[in-house]
């Protein structure tokens, strides 16, 4: 499972706030807390985001889309190059004044425009507002689900509240960062009294987000597979002893007609080797059609739709190799 493509994701962090209620993002909703949060010393980028639903509009078919609104670094700090055009960066949005500029996800794009290319520089009217369609994700950029992302600044409302999705600097410790976020979450809420009190913070990685609650799951299924393995193997063995057992007869004929031991050991290997790459090959294509149909029946947002499910190769050469000393054994 390689969930994210996204540079540098294995430093991407959420800033979670823990109590004994449960547990939430940590969220922004003013100027200060912005620029607080930039200015942490464990931080290497920071960008802010708040999702929200919006209508086509215009001569389009009516339909509610999902709109991202992100601070105009997020392509930067996300280093996955365009699909088709370009995407939205700090330079569109010059003293923190947005432009009426537009990047559609790959799927809303298909959905939508039929996957044509002439959807550059056109128009697409939210909400009955116009914004120019500069480009096109690629398939796995998937970030929050959006059909659209639109560049946009946090307005400094109270009760406009804003997610922010963090880069550490490489070599930072979970725990140091997390000691500075402590600090400034104890700043905001002796400050702010609707702000959660009593929060401890915690550093998750994206995929710890995303994997933790599986992490048993998988061990359990880790070695349950290699058990399969062990018993697999351990059962072949004996049918190929016991076969070999039955052909004593056939071997002694052979011996006295001229056959050397080697030789009975080069027919033996010749066709336990055969059985085995025959056995591996088929494992092999069991094992893609198994990953497609998995990936088929799984329920949706069980997994980010980011996430790339597929046989790892590694993995697969060891199996393989596996299969084959086993014959050879």
């Amino acid at each position: 499972l390689d969930p994210y493509p996204y540079r540098n994701n294995d430093r991407m962090v959420h800033v979670e706030l823990n109590d004994k209620d449960g547990r939430g993002p940590l969220l922004l909703s003013n100027a200060a807390g912005f620029s607080t949060i930039q200015k942490v010393s464990a931080v290497e980028d920071v960008f802010f985001q708040q999702g929200t639903q919006q209508n086509l509009t215009g001569d389009q078919i009516p339909t509610s889309v999902n709109v991202g609104l992100y601070s105009a670094n997020l392509f930067e700090f996300m280093g996955v190059p365009p699909f088709l055009g370009r995407e939205f960066f700090t330079s569109d949005a010059p003293q923190g004044n947005p432009a009426p500029v537009a990047v559609l996800s790959y799927l809303f794009w298909q959905r939508q425009f039929g996957g044509s290319r002439e959807v550059l520089n056109k128009s697409i009217e939210l909400d009955h507002k116009l914004y120019t369609i500069i480009g096109v994700v690629p398939p796995r950029f998937a970030w929050g689900d959006c059909d659209v992302f639109l560049p946009a600044e946090p307005t400094g409302d109270p009760h406009d509240y804003w997610l922010s999705f963090v880069r550490l600097k490489p070599g930072v410790k979970f725990q140091a960062a997390a000691s500075e976020f402590q600090a400034i979450v104890d700043e905001f809420a002796k400050n702010d009294l609707a702000y959660p009190q009593n929060r401890r913070v915690a550093i998750v990685t994206l995929n710890e987000q995303i994997l933790g609650k599986f992490a048993g799951t998988l061990a359990l299924l880790f070695g349950a597979v290699l058990t399969l393995l062990i018993i697999g193997c351990a059962n072949v063995s004996i049918l190929l002893l016991a076969r070999g057992t039955a052909r004593q007869h056939e071997f002694a004929v052979r011996a006295s007609v001229g056959a050397s031991r080697e030789r009975l050991m080069q027919q033996l290997l010749t066709e336990s080797v055969v059985l085995s790459v025959t056995g591996a090959l088929l494992g092999i294509v069991a094992a893609y059609k198994g990953v497609m149909w998995i990936v088929a029946a799984l329920p949706i947002f069980s997994f980010p739709h980011e996430a790339a499910i597929q046989v790892n190769i590694p993995v697969l050469i060891f199996s393989a190799i596996v299969a084959i000393l086993t014959g050879v054994l």
